[in-house]
């Protein structure tokens, strides 16, 4: 909400109609004016389900329609969705459940009436579909028959959902495992856990915590490619804030203040590269002051800071000749920070983190082509904690 109206509450119509209320106040009947905050006529086809909210998003499913996330700023709901499932819901559509780490690793869980199947979403994105109850072999996980208006519950590290004529749990294959699951140990289960953990430790530098641990491990345990978890991963704002927290200290000598954290991790969540986002922070007027003041020194800086070593004569001259004659610091420190000499470097790095070994003449070449042609960093980290040499090292 807003300062005025902090509390809002969400309501849809059979007619397809979204309202926000001011919880506070609802103003009574009114003949003449529905006093709401916000009226979204037509934002669905018709609604007979309950959104859920989540870091600033609501998740609805409606009948016949997909899952859809709309994002709710300074009380207003956007009117197109962020995200939208493959998959599409019959009647009564569904009303979904989140399972979070706190504000982190969210998935949306929701049952389809119309096709009997519990599935579960990726709240950063609804398009990747983390699993679904009929996609493991032998129907061993199948849901039964659907109760209309029934809501799965999560707890403990489990999901319950109420049939027409059962309760079904859904947990780890390794422990009492789903209906059909059997008990007894699992060594893939057990193989998936030890990989998860170390994807979380190398790409978020910190242990996993048992929801998400869970949820990732049935998801792969029952054929969600690991490429899903890659990309949750290092797509993620926690990610990305730990890759502007560095940049902060190396950069700038300093912690990142919560404003400048927010505005990059918006910018990253928008598709800012790692190089645009080093040529900002290069570029900036705290790092010019902070590297001398001079163009001479500012020059000198990137190359330590960027590059790790000293200025050339030649390509310092070049450089200062080319920002007194009106070249923007920004440009400049991009070109460096695009350059192959720092691509290299990139990849060189992402190597002895996530392979543990050296990369190859042929392996830093093929890279930097691909960072050439457009490749993000974070596409790359993703492939690697997706390989299978990857998960060779730590399953």
């Amino acid at each position: 909400g807003t300062a005025a109206t902090p509390n809002l509450l969400v309501e849809g119509s059979k007619q397809g109609t979204v309202y926000l209320v001011n919880n506070d106040s609802m103003s009574g009947f009114n003949p003449t004016s529905d006093q709401v905050t916000q009226e979204a006529p037509g934002l669905f086809g018709s609604v007979y389900s309950t959104p859920a909210y989540f870091n600033g998003t609501l998740y609805y499913a409606t009948v016949g329609g997909h899952a859809e996330a709309f994002s709710l700023t300074n009380g207003a709901l956007s009117t197109s969705p962020s995200s939208t499932s493959v998959d599409s819901f019959g009647y009564p559509g569904a009303t979904p459940t989140i399972s979070a780490n706190g504000t982190a690793n969210g998935i949306v869980w929701m049952i389809d009436g119309g096709s009997n199947e519990l599935r579960a979403y990726e709240a950063s994105n609804l398009g990747v579909e983390l699993y679904n109850s009929d996609q493991a072999a032998g129907g061993r996980d199948t849901l039964g028959t659907a109760v209309k208006f029934n809501v799965p519950t999560v707890a403990d590290g489990e999901v319950f959902v109420g049939t027409s004529n059962a309760l079904v749990i859904y947990g780890l294959t390794g422990g009492g495992g789903p209906p059909g699951g059997g008990g007894g140990s699992n060594p893939i289960d057990a193989a998936n856990r030890s990989y998860i953990a170390a994807a979380y430790e190398d790409a978020l530098g910190r242990p996993v915590d048992e929801a998400s641990l869970a949820a990732w491990a049935l998801a792969l345990d029952n054929g969600v490619p690991r490429t899903s978890l890659a990309i949750a991963l290092t797509h993620s704002a926690e990610y990305y804030e730990r890759v502007i927290e560095a940049a902060y200290e190396k950069y700038l000598g300093r912690a990142a203040d919560d404003s400048g954290l927010a505005h990059w991790t918006a910018l990253m969540q928008a598709g800012l590269s790692d190089e645009l986002l080093e040529a900002g922070f290069i570029g900036s007027d705290e790092f010019y002051s902070h590297s001398g003041g001079t163009n001479k020194d500012w020059v000198d800086a990137m190359y330590e800071d960027l590059l790790g070593r000293s200025a050339d004569a030649a390509g310092e001259a070049a450089w200062v000749q080319a920002l007194a004659a009106g070249e923007s610091r920004v440009a400049v420190a991009y070109g460096f920070a695009a350059s192959p000499e720092r691509e290299t470097q990139r990849v060189e790095a992402d190597y002895a983190a996530y392979l543990r070994r050296q990369a190859s003449p042929a392996d830093v070449a093929g890279w930097v082509r691909a960072f050439e042609s457009g490749f993000s960093n974070e596409n790359v980290i993703a492939g690697f904690l997706a390989s299978d040499e990857y998960y060779r090292l730590h399953a």
